[in-house]
Formats: C-alpha cells, sequence, structure tokens
C-alpha cells in the first residue's frame, strides 16, 4: 500500500490531515518439491507448477484475481495487543485464508518483512522466514496462489510508509530508510533475495517475487515527486532504484531460473513513474504498478463527497477537473503503453479506494474492466484478518465486506463487495490444494521442510523422527486427534483420567504469528478462549465434569469444571515461538491444579474437587465428546471464539499420579511406559490415520494433522 494510504489506516482520520500526499495527482533452502494434492473443491483448470510463467503473460487473459495481506514487525511498547501476540502481525489464520478463497480470489499478495534484518548486522531474521513459511502453508492450503512481496529488510523498517508520524504516534527511531544511503544496506538486500529464491524456489504456490514495496527514495531522502526532475540528477546514484533492482534480480537468477520477477517503479510503485522504469535484460520479469490515483478521490476522509463521475479538484491546481472513465482511461494508460514498448507482462498488484468514496462501486467497478480487457493480473488492497483487536480498531478504509458506512465494522451485502465478488468469479484457475483440505483420514507426507527451531539442547537422533503438525483448522472434523475414552463395548478405558490423580504433559512448538487468542484469563472455563490444544470438554447439563488445555495469548492454561462449577488458571510464564516447550499440567482430586513450563512450576491453584473423568454411557447427540481431543476444540463450534491450535505437538504422555510437585528437568529422550502411564504418543507412526499408544491401552484416529520429520529437543 503507497505511503498516504498507511498513515491513513494507521494513524486514524485525525492524523490523515498530516499526511502530506504527493502533488501533481500521483500518489505516489533446499527447493520446494512439487505438491500433487486433488482440488476437491473448486473448478480449475489444468495448472503445473512449471506454467507459472503463463498466469502473468496477457495472451490467456487476466489469470490472477484476489487481494494483498500486510503484516509488519511488532513493537509490543507501540502496539500492545493490536498486532497481536507474535513477533509479526496483525495475525491470519487458516480461516483468513479460507475465506479468501472461498470469496472467489486465487491469489494473494504477501506485503510483508523481509527476511534480513532491518538493521545491522544485516541477517538472516529466523522468526520472519518462519512467518512466511506459516503464511505459504495457509495459502496452499486455501487453494491460492501467492506472491511474496517484501516491505522491509536490511536499511528499510515499515515505518517509511508512515514516516510523518515520527515524534508524533511512534519513537523516530523506528524510521529506517538507510536503504538509500548505504551501499552495505543495498548489498544485503541483493543475498537477502539469493536467500529467499534459494528457499522457495519450486514451491507449488508461489507464483512471483516482489523485490520491494513501493520504492520511494525519490520522496523520503529528496523530497521530489517529478521523475523528469528526479532522473536527470540522480540516475546512477544509490537512491535510483534503476540501479539495484537489476542487481536483485541477479542474484535470485543465479539460483531460481523460473519464478517470475515482480518490479515496482519509484514514486511508491505509481502509475506515472512506470514509463521511467528500465527493462532489466533478464527472463521472466512483470513489471507492477500500485494504482491509488487519484490520490484525492482515492484518500478522501468521510464526508469530503468527491464524487464518481464528477468534478472536483485532482491534480492539486485548485481547479476542478473532470472526473469519469475517460479520466481513469488516460490514467492508465501508461499501463498498456509499457507493455507495448517493452513486451513484457505489467501488473497491478495494488489498487483501492476508501469505501465510503461517493460512487466507489462504479470506480472499481471502470478500473477492474479496464484491467480485464488489458489483460492484467490484479489485487485488491487489503484483506483483514478476523482477529477482534484488530480488525475493530481504526475505519477498515479499505475492507469492502464492511460496505459504505465508515462506522460499520461488521459483513454486510453491499455494491462495493458485490463488484469485486463479480470480479473473482471469473478466476478458472488455482494451484492443487494441500492436506488441510483433504476429506477426513486421507493423508500424505508434508511437502514442506520444516524450520527448525533457533536452537536445540543437542543433536537430533538419526533414527525417523515425527511431530504432528496442526493447522488451527477447527471445522470438517478434521485436524486433530480424537482418543476414545471407552472401548467398542462401552467400557472406560485407562486414559479416562478425572477420577483420580493425573499428569497431562507434552512437548509443542508454533511458529510466530499463530495462535492469536487474546490476553490469557483467569475465571470459570475460560481456557476454551485460547487456542485449543487439549479438549476433553463437554456440552449440555451437567455431569461428573471435564478439563482442558490451552495456548492463550502466549501463555498455557489449563482449565477444571467438576459438574457445579470451574475454574481455569494461566501459567506465569509466556511461550517463545519457534522454540520446544515442555509443558506439564497436575491436577489432584481435593482440586489442587498446577502448570509447569519446561520444568519450571509457573501456577498453582487450590480449586475445585470431585471427579472430572468422562462417564462412559453418557448420552448425547454431539459424536465427538466421547473422546479427549487433540490439536482442536471437539465439536467445531464457532472456530473464532473458540479457536483452535497451530503448530507441532509432540511425545504426550498421560498419568494417573501427580508426577510434579517441584522443579524438574524435562526429559531428554522420549517416554518409556511404566506402571502408571495410561496414554503415551510418540507420533512417529510417518503416515497412516491412526496414533498408536506405546502404554498398552488405545489408540486414537489421526483425523488430519500431518506427520511432520522435525527435529526434536533431545
Amino acid at each position: 500500500m503507497i505511503k498516504q494510504f498507511l498513515r491513513f489506516a494507521l494513524c486514524l482520520s485525525i492524523l490523515l490531515s498530516a499526511c502530506r500526499p504527493a502533488p501533481g495527482g500521483a500518489p505516489a533452502n533446499p527447493a520446494y518439491p512439487t505438491s500433487d494434492y486433488p482440488t476437491n473443491a473448486y473448478p480449475t483448470r489444468d495448472y503445473q507448477t512449471n506454467d507459472k510463467w503463463s498466469l502473468w503473460t496477457a495472451e490467456r487473459g487476466t489469470q490472477l484475481r484476489g487481494a494483498n495481506i500486510w503484516q509488519r514487525v511488532r513493537v509490543p511498547d507501540l502496539d500492545g495487543d493490536l498486532l497481536g501476540q507474535g513477533y509479526i502481525g496483525p495475525p491470519y489464520a487458516q480461516s483468513d485464508f479460507d475465506r479468501l478463497a472461498a470469496a472467489g480470489a486465487n491469489y494473494v499478495n504477501l506485503s510483508i518483512p523481509g527476511l534480513f534484518s532491518e538493521r545491522p548486522p544485516y541477517v538472516l531474521d529466523e522468526g520472519a522466514q518462519a512467518n512466511l513459511d506459516s503464511l505459504l502453508e495457509m495459502a496452499e492450503r486455501a487453494g491460492l496462489f501467492a506472491v511474496i512481496s517484501f516491505r522491509t529488510g536490511p536499511g528499510r523498517s515499515d515505518f517509511t510508509f508512515y514516516r510523518d508520524g515520527a515524534g508524533d504516534w511512534f519513537d523516530p527511531s523506528l524510521l529506517i530508510e538507510t536503504v538509500w544511503t548505504e551501499q552495505a544496506a543495498q548489498d544485503a538486500w541483493v543475498e537477502m533475495w539469493r536467500t529467499t529464491a534459494e528457499r522457495y524456489r519450486g514451491h507449488p504456490v508461489v507464483v512471483g517475487y516482489d523485490l520491494m514495496v513501493e520504492p520511494n527514495a525519490d520522496e523520503v531522502m529528496l523530497d521530489l515527486y517529478d521523475p523528469a526532475e528526479f532522473y536527470p540528477r540522480y540516475a546512477g546514484t544509490l537512491y535510483d532504484w534503476n540501479q539495484l533492482y537489476p542487481r536483485l534480480v541477479a542474484a535470485i537468477r543465479s539460483v531460481d531460473g523460473e519464478t517470475p520477477i515482480l518490479v515496482n517503479p519509484m514514486g511508491w510503485g505509481s502509475v506515472p513513474w512506470l514509463p521511467y522504469l528500465q527493462p532489466v535484460q533478464a527472463e521472466r520479469i512483470v513489471y507492477a504498478a500500485h494504482q491509488y490515483g487519484p490520490f484525492l478521490y482515492t484518500h478522501q476522509q468521510p464526508g469530503e463527497n468527491k464524487p464518481y463521475p464528477g468534478a472536483f479538484d485532482i491534480t492539486w491546481d485548485e481547479v476542478p477537473d473532470r472526473f469519469d472513465r475517460a479520466w481513469l482511461e488516460a490514467y492508465l494508460a501508461p499501463l498498456e503503453e509499457f507493455r507495448q514498448r517493452t513486451g513484457a507482462p505489467v501488473a497491478v498488484n495494488e489498487f483501492g479506494v476508501v469505501r465510503w468514496a461517493p460512487g466507489a462501486a462504479d470506480f472499481l467497478r471502470d478500473e477492474i474492466a479496464w484491467f480485464e480487457a488489458h489483460g492484467i493480473n490484479h489485487a485488491l488492497w487489503v484483506w483483514e484478518p478476523t482477529y477482534q483487536p484488530w480488525v475493530t480498531w481504526g475505519d477498515r478504509a479499505m475492507y469492502y465486506p464492511f460496505g459504505p458506512d465508515p462506522q460499520n465494522f461488521t459483513e454486510v451485502d453491499n455494491d462495493l463487495w458485490r463488484v469485486i465478488q463479480e470480479s473473482w468469479a471469473q478466476n478458472s484457475v488455482r494451484p492443487p490444494r494441500a492436506m488441510g483440505n483433504l476429506p477426513p483420514a486421507q493423508l500424505s507426507p508434508s511437502p514442506f521442510p520444516t524450520v527448525p527451531p533457533p536452537s536445540t539442547p543437542t543433536e537430533a537422533p538419526a533414527a525417523p523422527t515425527y511431530a504432528l503438525r496442526f493447522y488451527g483448522t477447527g471445522t470438517g472434523d478434521i485436524d486433530r486427534v480424537k482418543i476414545p475414552m471407552s472401548n467398542t463395548v462401552g467400557i472406560s478405558l485407562p486414559v479416562n483420567i478425572g477420577a483420580a490423580d493425573f499428569t497431562i504433559e507434552f512437548w509443542l512448538r508454533f511458529a510466530p504469528g499463530d495462535n492469536n487468542s487474546s490476553t490469557c484469563t483467569e475465571g470459570e472455563d475460560t481456557w476454551i478462549n485460547g487456542n485449543i490444544i487439549f479438549d476433553r470438554d463437554i456440552f449440555g447439563a451437567p455431569d461428573y465434569g471435564d478439563f482442558g488445555i490451552s495456548l492463550y495469548g502466549g501463555q498455557s492454561a489449563f482449565g477444571v469444571h467438576n459438574g457445579s462449577s470451574g475454574y481455569s488458571i494461566c501459567s506465569s510464564a509466556t511461550l517463545a515461538a519457534n522454540q520446544w516447550h515442555h509443558v506439564a499440567v497436575t491436577r489432584r482430586t481435593d482440586g489442587q491444579m498446577r502448570i509447569f513450563i519446561n520444568g519450571v512450576l509457573s501456577r498453582s491453584y487450590n480449586g475445585l474437587a470431585g471427579n472430572i473423568s468422562y462417564r462412559v454411557g453418557r448420552s448425547v447427540p454431539w459424536p465427538n465428546e466421547p473422546y479427549l481431543v487433540i490439536g482442536a476444540e471437539k465439536h467445531d463450534f464457532d472456530p473464532n471464539t473458540y479457536p483452535s491450535f497451530s503448530g507441532w505437538v509432540d511425545e504426550v504422555r498421560i498419568s494417573n499420579i501427580v508426577r510434579y510437585s517441584a522443579a524438574f528437568t524435562p526429559p531428554s529422550a522420549p517416554f518409556m511406559p511404566d506402571a502408571n502411564t495410561v496414554g503415551l504418543y510418540h507420533f512417529d507412526e510417518g503416515s497412516g490415520t491412526t496414533v498408536l499408544d506405546s502404554s498398552g491401552a488405545s489408540g486414537g484416529l489421526n483425523n488430519g494433522p500431518v506427520y511432520d520429520a522435525v527435529t526434536k529437543w533431545f
């Protein structure tokens, strides 16, 4: 998104007046194997992963229609929980990608932090890499193509897009723009893209690398807005994108000769600067502009009432101009002229208008019709996540499901949204969809190499080991393990704990940006508001009781209900992403509850006494109730309110005693069964639809999570 809009979105309308728009009307690792999963749900034509270039060429017409997502590195003291609790936010869940695909999009532009640090020394940012891995997994599972678009990297922070807020709503030290003045930063951008291409080449849904979102040295360094004024004075200097981007292209092509490369012009990627972009001598290059012209229309504040079509000043000269379809077509003409002159494809991978602009639906309809007539792929700004602190903050200026009323923050039927859906309905090609959307119990090995944690105590064992990878699906009775509480003739199994003391312990790991439930809160049954890891809940009238464990705002939550009342506790420790953590919860029949994190007592509470086991034979209409479910809310009841866990779970041991009463050293090898082990799941099967219980009791059904070969903690 161009600088001015991000200020609009992030500073709210009260700060928009301080945002200076551009004059003249111009806003300015190893390769992945090919996936062969069936598509199941969507009408598609044949698509091969080696056919990516054909998605961009105009000969076949417009092929990709979708939307952007936006993320940046979170600043906790500035952002609080607005962007979630992870390293990067706002958080996107699988359901957000699924909603985008269900609306008809076949393409998501990932406008995200780059993989190298913003400050020297410029090195790989493992948190950013893990975040990108997670986004691509979700895109593939949703059946969406993806373009990787780096907003930030060495010498450039996301605050460049709303730089006028420095010293106002953010600390000036957060504004980093040295990529335009330091050779070392530009050299590091080259290496960042070489590293990125080496890791994601051949990925089945990655159909483009967007080198830099909205190059902007002209304004931020020189306060220039006219390309005719900039290039005679600064061509060939560090300020000049034309001298930097060919080096990025060469770095990518040294390791990846196939994936298309997208290049924005300077001037914040705007259309008027495209004619000044010098084509590079390389294969499979797409030249992509961002279309927010005219800025005074697309970014007007509520109540300004500048209409389309209409007459008002759109060229910053205080003289009214006729603004209609003819103006729009003339403004967009440089896109087609550039394509004709260079023979290269062009795209518009950002465009939009504030949802309250008078005539916005007609403006979008005419704009999209022009794109389609010229065979141009396009991506709307912006697709918002359902994460509540974010989606209900500000004005969501370009989120069209909310309609034209700036005070409305719920999805409503409206003309704007219908225009977009009518456009997306033309999509006829999609990538093969991955495991998360297959029918239950159809599993294949994961095509994704797992990102190891930043450090592990010792080397991984030589023998193949696995963990189960959950994706937080929360629907369709998939992406979970279901452990029965009784056998086929109705006799309670040993794993049906709760009548006596018990311990549940396991290892888990998760990626940044996943599991974005709100801050952990103690109280009756509050554990169920976290991202659910273990669910032995019951619906309906009180019975013996129930319990559950979740990752709740980055903390471990453990809740118990004895049939009449209950209580949930939160660990004092916050669990870091990209690290294995040993979690153990204990409960005594007198009500004492404890949580241990990595062997350290993190919360103790004297709760309610009583039997909380499952009463076998209980008559209920809910088929999943007589199970202990791992990785999901067992009933698929409102996944937005009761979200499921996304991440890895391994080495689960369930015991009929309290194993820990003080600090202990977490195990350094797989558990071995003993007389008090009633459930033991190593998850080392590697494939299939049944998990084995090494305690000797019956196992459970693996209904969709993926066996992932991982570097374990021992």
